[in-house]
């Protein structure tokens, strides 16, 4: 799930703006955006249309499944 995304889905939930922002720093502190889309599309058979509702950019979209062939 991209950055953006799960600032929303955590807002929607009612989490603090603190909490928001230390919780995403700390997933992104592991694993870059391209690394999470790299490891969704090894995991299983996800289509670029999997990754953009997902809300990956494309850019990174295009990067992992051109990397992938």
């Amino acid at each position: 799930m991209r950055r953006l995304r799960l600032e929303a889905e955590l807002q929607a939930q009612g989490l603090d703006e603190r909490t928001i922002v230390n919780t995403v720093e700390e997933i992104y502190a592991e694993s870059s955006e391209r690394t999470i889309a790299l490891q969704l599309l090894h995991a299983r058979a996800v289509t670029p249309a999997f990754l953009r509702r997902r809300g990956f950019s494309e850019d990174t979209i295009e990067s992992v499944v051109s990397q992938d062939r």
